[in-house]
């Protein structure tokens, strides 16, 4: 979001990136390919991990699909 407005709204410490359920494998093994490794957290759940790396660089994976009409499941 702070992308779009131009600014940081608040402090960040992630980057959010939304994959479709189709490319969840091959998004996942990229990560791992670069040196991330997935991180539980009290909020993770399948369609929501955390990756870090050995750079203190963390992503938070967010997977979704879309419904018929082409929108947004989560």
């Amino acid at each position: 979001m702070d992308a779009l407005v131009g600014f940081e709204s608040r402090c960040h410490n992630d980057i959010d990136i939304f994959i479709e359920k189709q490319d969840k494998e091959c998004s996942i093994k990229l990560l791992k390919d670069t040196g991330y490794s997935e991180t539980v957290m009290e909020y993770t759940t399948l369609e929501h991990t955390v990756w870090r790396d050995g750079n203190a660089r963390i992503i938070d994976l967010h997977i979704f699909s879309r419904n018929s009409e082409g929108d947004f499941r989560v």
